[in-house]
């Protein structure tokens, strides 16, 4: 990452990390990263859409991270409510070449320097994974979610019943089978009953290391109890500032939680302007058993 990302970006992702702790970042295969907000008694996630307020010092971290995961796997909510799975088509704070390298290149950054053209476009389609985490999705929404069409993704969704009667039962069944190929959609029909499943799935796709998890608290409680840590590192923005009561979500692990379910607390950044307050990260580390 260092080989690549400006002094800006590279600026950026050490004062949320830590400097010192790049090259565990750079060596993680499995990543969490969230913003959640700070109120009297609990952190909680805040709730993100077209209308949240705008929280650009984190977007620009949250940029960067998951440009250099390979694999994202994410809510069924959270991917519902995504407005643009191409995030640089629209980076107004700052010109993002080098993370649009990232993002395109992946673990090909290190030989691979030369500008984004369309060519390289087209030469790394398909080349990140998009797992969604979801048992309810219709194919009304592969249809109709705009995310779906994104050129440079596979996409992977799990089979369920209403899904798999709505493939079997649609009028015109070549457009579907067409539509699914052309945007490289996958139904799965492996059985994957829970989240450490859907992982394992995700760690043996082709080039799929690293992966990001895009989840929310309970199913990081869920992961808490696997005894063998499957993330590696947590990253956690804490907001403490001003915040609408329609953006504050459902309450998320505390910073003691986290350590109790084996994690080491590794970095606390300075604290960032941000929105209408302050916001801090904090990195942990998992304990090796």
């Amino acid at each position: 990452m260092q080989k690549i990302l400006s002094k800006e970006r590279l600026n950026s992702i050490s004062t949320a990390v830590g400097y010192k702790n790049l090259n565990l970042l750079n060596n993680c295969k499995i990543l969490f990263s969230s913003l959640v907000y700070q109120n009297e008694r609990n952190l909680n996630i805040i709730k993100m859409n077209k209308d949240s307020p705008k929280f650009i010092e984190d977007w620009k971290i949250y940029t960067i991270i998951r440009s250099f995961c390979r694999t994202w796997i994410i809510s069924g909510n959270s991917f519902r409510s995504e407005i643009n799975l191409n995030k640089f088509a629209n980076l107004e704070f700052y010109d993002a070449n080098d993370v649009e390298k990232l993002y395109y290149y992946g673990k090909d950054y290190i030989r691979y320097t030369e500008d984004i053209t369309f060519e390289i476009k087209q030469k790394y389609k398909y080349r990140r994974n998009l797992f969604i985490l979801s048992d309810s999705f219709t194919l009304n929404e592969i249809f109709n979610i705009d995310d779906m069409k994104d050129i440079y993704s596979k996409k992977f969704i799990k089979n369920n019943d209403n899904l798999s009667a709505q493939i079997e039962n649609y009028p015109d069944k070549l457009y579907t089978q067409k539509f699914l190929q052309n945007n490289h959609i996958n139904i799965i029909n492996e059985k994957l009953l829970n989240i450490e499943d859907s992982i394992s799935f995700c760690e043996n796709l082709t080039d799929s290391i690293p992966i990001l998890l895009e989840i929310g608290p309970k199913s990081l409680k869920k992961l808490f109890e696997n005894k063998e840590n499957l993330i590696d590192l947590i990253l956690i923005g804490i907001y403490n500032g001003e915040l609408a009561h329609e953006f504050i979500g459902s309450e998320f692990p505390s910073i003691n939680e986290i350590k109790f379910h084996g994690y080491d607390l590794i970095n606390i950044s300075e604290e960032i302007n941000c929105a209408k307050g302050k916001l801090q990260y904090y990195t942990f580390f998992k304990i090796k058993n």
